[in-house]
C-alpha cells in the first residue's frame, strides 16, 4: 500500500529541519567560544606528559659576547607553571640586586637591575624554576651564558662534598668560590660567594665558565637559602688551598658542624643570692674571678650548658662585678641589684622511673644546699612498708643521692615534705614533692659488649655510648688501640656509639671554627643503631679507620 504525503506536509518538514540545523550550529559556536576562553589545562586521556619545556628562542642569543642589554627573554614550546622562579634564579658572579624575573605564558622575562662588570662572563641558572603548566615537569640544568667582553670564559672547578662525620656525600650543599682578594679568608667567608652552585644527589658539583683566576672554595649547607654562611646553624668546610680555575683536577671538601660566634646574651640577678649568665651557645670550661668582696659559694651549669648560675654567701645589696673566662671568651660584667622576689628552692628527681638494683637515685636542687632535715623525707614500698634505713649522700652542693637497701620487683614511693632542704634559714623547699620508682629484675634489662680496634692510638681518645636522642649515658677512655667495653643494665631501646679525640683535654667534643682555621676534633660514628633487648647481650666488633678520619678532619 502506498502512502501519499502532501506537498504542504513536506514543506513543513523542510522548514523544521532548517530551524534544527541553525540551533545545532549556534550551540556548536558557543562550545567553541567557551573552549577558546577557558584556562589552559590538562588534556584528559593518553600518556602522561613527562617532557619538560623546551627552549625555542633566546633574546639575545645564548653565549652572546659584548652583551649590553637590560632585558633577556626566553621562549618555550609550552605554557609554563607559575613557580617561585624569583627565588630559584641565580646569577654568577653575584650581583648586589638579584634580577627581576616574570613568567608570561610561554616565555620568561629577566630584567637586569644594575650595571654589569666589563669583560666578564655571567651565568644565569634557574634551579627548579622552569616547569610546564600541566604536569610540572622541571627543566633542570639549563644555563643562560653571556659575556660583556669579546669571549666566553671556559674554565671550571669540579669536585665532591662529603659530610665529615659520616663520610657520606653531602647533597644539595652550596659550594661557593671567592676570587682572590686583598681580604682575609676569615672575613671572606661571611660574604656572598662570587660564583656558586649546589651539589647533586651524589655530592658532586661543577662551576663552569670561570675566568683564569685563583679561588677560595667554601661549602656549606645554607639552610636558610641566603647564600651566606651562618656558623650558628650550618655545617661548613673549605678547600685548604687556593684553586686555579685552569686546574681541572677534582677537589674533595668535607663539611663539619661549626662553633658559632660567641657572645653573652643575658645576665642578671634572679634572687638576692644568685645571678645567672647566659651565652649564645654551650660552654664547657669556666673560670670565675670575683672582683667584689661577696664570696662565691657555688656555681651550677644548666642542663643545656649555655647558662651559669652563681651563688653568693651574702645578699647582694648594691652590685657585684665578675670576670668570667670560658673556653671561647672572656668578659667583665657588673650585676646590678634590682627589685626582685626570692626564687623558690625547687627540687626534682633526675633518676629514671625504672631502675636496676645497682642504679642510684638522685635529687637535684636549683640552690646549693647547706642543711638537710632527713625527718622530712619518707620512703615506703607500694604497700606502705616504711624504709627507715636510708642515707642522703652529697655528690655536689646541688645534687644528692638517696641510698637505701632496694629489692628487685619492688615499687617504692619517695616523699619529700617542706623544709627538708635549706639554702639558708630564709630559703628552703616550700612544697612537697614525690616520685615512684620500680626496681626491675636483671632479666628485664639488656647488655652490650663492644670491641673497638683503632688503626692508630691517640691520647685522650674516648668511646661515647648514648641514647637515640644523643644524650650521653656512658663514657670510656682508651688505654690502648684495642679495647673491649661492657655495659650492663640497659633499658631495652636503641642506642648509638661514637669515638672522639679530645685533643685539647677539655672532656668535650669541640666543633670546627672556620674563621680561625681550627678543625673539629676527630669524631667517628658507628654506622648503625644498636638495638638492645631484654635479657639479651649484644656483641659489637668495630674497626675504626682513625688514620683516614684524621686526614678527613684536616690533621
Amino acid at each position: 500500500m502506498r502512502v501519499k504525503i502532501s506537498a504542504k506536509y513536506i514543506e513543513l518538514l523542510v522548514i523544521l529541519s532548517i530551524y534544527i540545523m541553525k540551533y545545532i550550529l549556534k550551540l556548536f559556536a558557543i562550545v567553541i567560544f567557551v573552549t577558546s576562553c577557558a584556562n589552559i589545562g590538562t588534556i584528559l586521556g593518553g600518556d602522561v606528559d613527562k617532557i619538560p619545556p623546551k627552549i625555542v628562542k633566546e633574546l639575545p642569543a645564548n653565549f652572546i659576547t659584548n652583551f649590553s642589554e637590560k632585558k633577556i627573554v626566553l621562549f618555550f614550546d609550552e605554557y609554563l607553571a607559575n613557580t617561585n622562579i624569583q627565588n630559584e634564579i641565580n646569577i654568577s658572579p653575584s650581583l648586589e640586586k638579584k634580577p627581576k624575573v616574570q613568567i608570561r605564558g610561554k616565555s620568561i622575562e629577566i630584567l637586569l637591575g644594575e650595571i654589569l662588570e666589563k669583560n666578564t662572563t655571567y651565568v644565569i641558572s634557574f634551579g627548579k624554576g622552569i616547569a610546564d603548566l600541566n604536569e610540572n615537569n622541571v627543566l633542570e640544568g639549563y644555563l643562560y651564558v653571556f659575556s660583556t667582553g669579546n669571549h666566553i670564559d671556559s674554565n671550571f672547578i669540579t669536585g665532591t662534598v662529603y659530610e665529615g662525620l659520616t663520610n657520606k656525600s653531602a647533597q644539595n650543599c652550596l659550594v661557593g668560590i671567592f676570587s682572590e682578594k686583598n681580604i682575609s679568608f676569615d672575613s671572606l667567608i661571611y660574604l656572598r660567594p662570587d660564583y656558586y652552585t649546589k651539589t647533586d644527589s651524589n655530592g658532586n658539583f661543577t662551576i663552569h665558565y670561570l675566568p683564569n683566576k685563583k679561588f677560595h672554595i667554601l661549602a656549606f649547607t645554607d639552610r636558610n637559602n641566603d647564600y651566606i654562611f651562618q656558623p650558628e646553624s650550618e655545617e661548613a668546610g673549605k678547600y685548604p688551598y687556593l684553586k686555579s680555575s685552569t686546574d681541572s683536577s677534582p677537589v674533595n671538601l668535607y663539611i663539619f658542624p661549626q662553633n658559632p660566634k660567641y657572645k653573652t646574651i643575658a645576665y642578671r640577678l634572679i634572687n638576692p643570692y644568685c645571678c645567672f649568665i647566659t651565652y649564645q651557645v654551650p660552654f664547657h670550661t669556666v673560670t670565675l674571678n670575683n672582683l667584689s668582696k661577696n664570696q662565691i659559694i657555688h656555681t651550677q651549669k644548666s642542663e643545656s650548658l649555655d647558662t651559669l648560675f652563681i651563688y653568693f654567701e651574702k645578699e647582694i645589696r648594691d652590685s657585684t662585678k665578675l670576670f668570667i673566662s670560658t673556653n671561647f671568651s672572656s668578659d667583665t660584667i657588673t650585676i646590678q641589684k634590682r627589685t626582685i622576689s626570692n626564687e623558690k628552692l625547687n627540687l626534682h628527681f633526675v633518676s629514671k622511673p625504672i631502675l636496676s638494683i645497682d642504679d642510684s637515685i638522685y635529687i637535684q636542687s636549683n640552690y646549693p644546699i647547706q642543711k638537710i632535715d632527713t625527718s622530712k623525707i619518707f620512703i615506703s614500698t607500694i604497700d606502705s612498708i616504711e624504709v627507715k634505713d636510708f642515707r642522703i649522700l652529697e655528690k655536689s652542693k646541688d645534687r644528692f643521692e638517696i641510698s637505701f637497701p632496694k629489692k628487685v620487683l619492688t615499687k617504692y614511693n619517695i616523699l619529700v615534705h617542706p623544709k627538708a632542704f635549706y639554702f639558708n634559714e630564709n630559703i628552703f623547699n616550700t612544697d612537697s614533692f614525690k616520685t615512684q620508682i620500680e626496681i626491675k629484675d636483671k632479666e628485664d634489662f639488656g647488655e652490650i659488649s663492644i670491641e673497638v680496634t683503632v688503626d692508630t692510638f691517640l691520647t685522650n681518645l674516648f668511646l661515647i655510648f648514648s641514647d637515640k636522642k644523643g644524650k650521653e649515658i656512658h663514657r670510656f677512655k682508651f688505654r690502648q688501640s684495642i679495647e673491649k667495653f661492657h655495659i650492663r643494665d640497659l633499658i631495652p631501646n636503641t642506642y648509638n656509639v661514637s669515638i672522639f679525640w679530645d685533643r685539647n683535654g677539655n672532656e668535650w667534643w669541640d666543633k670546627a671554627l672556620l674563621e680561625k682555621n681550627q678543625p673539629a676534633e676527630v669524631k667517628v660514628l658507628y654506622p648503625e643503631d644498636i638495638s638492645v633487648r631484654a635479657n639479651w647481650e649484644v656483641d659489637v666488633s668495630w674497626k675504626v679507620p682513625l688514620k683516614d678520619a684524621l686526614r678527613r678532619f684536616g690533621y
